[in-house]
């Protein structure tokens, strides 16, 4: 490859590099204020209306901080590397990044497992609240979540050891894939069977109660369902992105992988962030699922209570007033045969 194109190529994976810093600065200033307006309407509520969402506050503030100290540990690193690049070739040259990356970038490594802990665990535990009646299916994307846990632990040590210059130190090229690969497949996993279940929830709905009556609460499955939905899609091209950098491939193809790989990785990793935030939010408002939908009392579920509808006032004294005047006619009525009478006595 000629340097002409190193040149060009590395140029790109810079600017590949600060777009993924925007768009992890956007998603973290975007769930910032998800987060402040949660708790804002949790601590508005009654306390018989806050029974049941105050873990759903506590995961939605946890995966906030995370994703926040996620971000301020990316920041020096890209603004090192790209400080300190000569030229475009800088970008393409691994001595270039190691010697700009230094204790935080490994702490966003950290970072990274706890995202993958804490919003895979509230998807799960979403999952098998949705799912009951059906909860032995619940039993593959915890195991896929086991397996994402204890490779993101893998990863994590051999970052600081590498990090420390241990003797002890060792290397698993897979760790990293199969980590995005195994979340990935608990996040796609949760989303089938979660629209599943909301789809037969939705029937027993539809039995119930009139069409419009369900648009509120069948909108709301359908945005549950639909929060993780990109998450899957974008986690399929992102761990795509990490399985196809395992096998041997050209430098130019490498290269071209890391033009993609930041802008992905960011995605990926806000929208993780992301979906758990949105559910926090519709149930925080009364617009999602709180507890297991009992298809025998559909209703029962829903975080928000029933409102019944209600004549409109101006209607109802138009009403009063029609009857009264209706009685006092009648009662004229009655009345004026008797006066008669007494007059021709």
């Amino acid at each position: 490859m000629s340097e002409l194109d190193l040149e060009h190529l590395g140029l790109e994976i810079g600017i590949a590099n600060y777009t993924g810093l925007l768009i992890s600065t956007l998603a973290t200033g975007i769930q910032s204020f998800v987060t402040v307006y949660c708790l804002s309407i949790f601590f508005e509520t009654s306390q018989m209306d806050r029974k049941g969402r105050k873990p759903y506050i506590v995961a939605g503030f946890l995966i906030a901080l995370v994703n926040f100290l996620r971000t301020a540990t990316d920041m020096p690193s890209v603004f090192n590397t790209t400080f300190r690049a000569t030229s475009g070739m800088s970008f393409t040259s691994t001595a270039h990044w190691d010697a700009n990356q230094g204790w935080d970038y490994k702490l966003g490594s950290i970072c990274n497992t706890l995202i993958f802990v804490l919003a895979d665990g509230l998807l799960l535990y979403r999952c098998y609240i949705v799912l009951h009646g059906l909860r032995w299916l619940i039993v593959l994307p915890t195991l896929t979540y086991i397996g994402t846990i204890a490779f993101g632990i893998i990863l994590d040590l051999t970052t600081i050891l590498k990090f420390l210059d241990s003797p002890a130190r060792f290397t698993i090229s897979v760790a990293e894939p199969a980590r995005v690969g195994l979340s990935v497949a608990t996040n796609v996993l949760i989303t089938a069977f979660v629209g599943y279940r909301l789809a037969m929830a939705e029937r027993s709905l539809a039995r119930v109660l009139s069409l419009e009556n369900t648009r509120a609460y069948t909108g709301a499955t359908h945005l549950l369902v639909e929060s993780t939905l990109p998450l899957s899609i974008l986690g399929i091209c992102y761990a795509a992105i990490r399985f196809a950098e395992i096998r041997f491939i050209s430098l130019e193809h490498h290269l071209h992988l890391l033009v993609a790989h930041p802008v992905l990785e960011e995605l990926y990793f806000s929208c993780l962030a992301l979906s758990p935030q949105i559910i926090i939010l519709r149930v925080t408002t009364g617009r999602s699922w709180m507890r297991a939908p009992e298809l025998t009392s559909p209703l029962a579920a829903f975080s928000h209570s029933l409102a019944f509808a209600r004549e409109p006032h101006g209607s109802l004294s138009a009403l009063q007033s029609n009857g009264t005047h209706e009685h006092s006619q009648s009662a004229d009525a009655d009345v004026s045969p008797v006066s008669e009478d007494i007059e021709k006595a």
